[in-house]
């Protein structure tokens, strides 16, 4: 066998740009001259901005890669992977060992006024991937904000003003460009919803439509948006038990039937992975389905009228004829007061076809065993860590692999706020908890990681005196949270 050390410095490097981080990192720990090799600055530089091009790593904490030093870089890949530093306990003098608890600290912060109208009404705000823009879903009008200088860059125009957006997806397209699927409503026509795709040139602010479909017999205010990959966009309901696909480049639809198995409000699309949440016998289930075959099952739409088609007329893909690659049921999730509230998938930074997802499972207040009294049990939430791999190449039951499942219960005093938003970090993802949600406090944020260590954040010291309660999201990988009030967007970015 040739001795691979032996090879040209050049060689090596050649080989190593052809694969992905984590295969970098584990060569470079086989020996000594590997090593030195993969510590090579300009290796490091092309897997940074390989990152930065897919959106883990946001672009302004790394403007110019070239005047960054090989741990300063390496410090980059660790940041998307493990978050931020001050999300993690450090570990006590006295024992040496991590503690429970920790603060998280704030490095900078910025704040967009998109002048929200409305602010009660359904609205949405999303830093985008990579964290130069905002998208503000406003009254109805998508917006896209740089979030540098702060200015609105585009809005969208819909062909009559009677269309209003209700829902919204993006995904970083070539060249930087974002490519958004909208849903839109008619104010006068209820049983009707209407997509359109378009991208956007965030450099010029000016938008190419890619494509407009309208679906009668389809209530918009029952449709949610679960992602968008490539050409398939998903969609999900609040009042049945299916999914609408759509392959928007080649025009085919059809409508995944789930039965009675409540898949309606836990899908998540990532790349080519689709996957679902649905209830068996009082146990839920996930279930894990390769895009490509389901987006062989769809059929040509036929129109009528332009870009019209009737809901009714869709073709119905029963979830039972589908072939899911892998199925798990979700530990703690049994009996019927059981429900999952939070759904998310987030691709691994580091491995190619390799996912993590988080699923939150609430468990309501019931009344104590034995007690005719208003004594109540306090709710709780359990916290699923999940890891899997899925070859793009002949993924099959057999190359799926469930790499892990972590489980946090955690309860308090405290009301806790439904909507739980998560990070995409792939060995210590967070979570993110409204602990106060009363009256109009702005409250305190509770930060949970995958080993159920907390930390509490009070976001008082950044918001003006009068700020009103608002909702606060966290970026799938740069460590960032938006905290949207009826004033302002604030953007927090954590050491």
């Amino acid at each position: 066998m040739a001795d691979l050390t032996t090879l040209p410095t050049e060689l090596v490097l050649a080989i190593l740009a052809f694969c992905d981080t984590s295969c970098v990192i584990s060569i470079s720990q086989t020996c000594t001259s590997f090593r030195s090799i993969a510590l090579t600055k300009s290796l490091w530089v092309d897997i940074v901005a390989r990152l930065r091009g897919r959106g883990f790593i946001d672009h302004r904490a790394a403007p110019d890669l070239t005047q960054l030093f090989v741990p300063q870089l390496v410090e980059l890949v660790k940041r998307a992977v493990v978050g931020p530093a001050s999300w993690s306990p450090t570990p006590a003098p006295a024992t040496g060992t991590d503690t429970d608890s920790f603060a998280p600290r704030v490095r900078e912060h910025t704040k967009i006024y998109p002048h929200l109208t409305n602010f009660n009404a359904y609205h949405r705000v999303q830093l985008v991937r990579g964290g130069e823009h905002l998208l503000v879903l406003n009254s109805g009008v998508l917006e896209c904000y740089d979030v540098a200088q702060g200015q609105r860059i585009w809005a969208d125009q819909p062909a009559s003003p009677e269309y209003h957006v209700n829902d919204f997806a993006v995904e970083r397209g070539t060249l930087g460009n974002l490519v958004l699927a909208m849903k839109f409503m008619h104010m006068g026509v209820r049983l009707r919803t209407c997509y359109e795709i378009v991208e956007l040139d965030v450099r010029t602010g000016s938008a190419k439509q890619l494509c407009w479909l309208q679906i009668e017999e389809l209530d918009a205010e029952g449709v949610n948006i679960v992602n968008l990959s490539g050409s398939i966009l998903v969609s999900s309901f609040s009042t049945e038990e299916g999914l609408v696909v759509l392959d928007w480049r080649n025009l085919a639809l059809a409508y995944i039937d789930a039965d009675t198995q409540s898949a309606s409000a836990n899908a998540a699309l990532v790349e080519n992975c689709l996957a679902l949440v649905t209830r068996h016998d009082d146990m839920q289930r996930l279930l894990v389905f390769d895009l490509p075959s389901i987006s062989a099952r769809l059929s040509p739409i036929e129109r009528h009228g332009g870009s019209t088609v009737s809901f009714t007329s869709l073709q119905n893909i029963p979830l039972s004829s589908l072939s899911p690659v892998l199925t798990f049921d979700i530990p703690g999730g049994t009996g019927s007061f059981h429900s999952i509230s939070s759904f998310w998938m987030y691709p691994h930074p580091l491995l190619e076809d390799a996912y993590r997802i988080w699923a939150s499972i609430n468990a309501p207040a019931l009344p104590r065993p034995g007690l005719v009294s208003l004594d109540y049990a306090p709710p709780t939430v359990t916290l699923h860590r999940l890891s899997l791999s899925l070859p793009r190449t002949n993924p099959n039951s057999a190359s799926v692999r469930l790499l892990g499942s972590r489980s946090t219960n955690f309860w308090g005093a405290h009301r806790l706020y439904r909507d739980i938003t998560f990070s995409g970090h792939a060995e210590r993802p967070s979570a993110v908890l409204r602990v106060t949600a009363t009256g109009g406090e702005s409250g305190s944020m509770l930060v949970v990681d995958s080993k159920g260590r907390r930390g509490t954040f009070d976001l008082s010291g950044y918001l003006g005196v009068e700020a009103s309660a608002g909702h606060v999201v966290m970026s799938e990988y740069s460590g960032a949270w938006t905290y949207t009030t009826s004033e302002e967007v604030l953007v927090l970015y954590f050491e």
